[in-house]
C-alpha cells in the first residue's frame, strides 16, 4: 500500500496517548509522578525514545539493503531492544 501516512500516525498517536496519560497522572496526583517511579522507568522511557526515532528513521529512509533478509534499522531495534533489556536489568536491580 505504501501509506507510510498510516504508520507515523500509528506510531506518534501512540505516543502521544500515553504523554496524555502521564499528564492525567500527574493532574491526579497532584505532583510529577515518574520522579518517583526511579531509574528503571525512566530508562524504560529513554529505550522507547531511541526505539521510536530508528523507526522513524527507518521508514524515511527505506534503504532497499537486507542482512540476513532484514532492514538495517530492524537489526538497529533488535541490538537496541537487546542492549535496552540488559540494561534495565542493571538499572533495577
Amino acid at each position: 500500500m505504501r501509506s507510510y501516512t498510516l504508520v507515523f500516525g500509528d506510531i506518534f498517536g501512540g505516543n502521544a496517548f500515553q504523554l496524555i496519560l502521564f499528564v492525567l497522572a500527574d493532574l491526579l496526583a497532584g505532583q510529577p509522578v515518574l520522579t518517583h517511579e526511579g531509574r528503571a522507568n525512566a530508562w524504560i522511557g529513554m529505550i522507547g525514545l531511541v526505539m521510536t526515532a530508528v523507526y522513524v528513521a527507518g521508514i524515511l529512509l527505506r534503504h532497499p539493503r537486507r542482512y540476513a533478509g532484514i532492514g538495517a534499522d530492524s537489526w538497529a531495534a533488535l541490538l537496541i531492544y537487546v542492549l535496552g533489556t540488559w540494561g534495565f536489568v542493571l538499572v533495577s536491580g
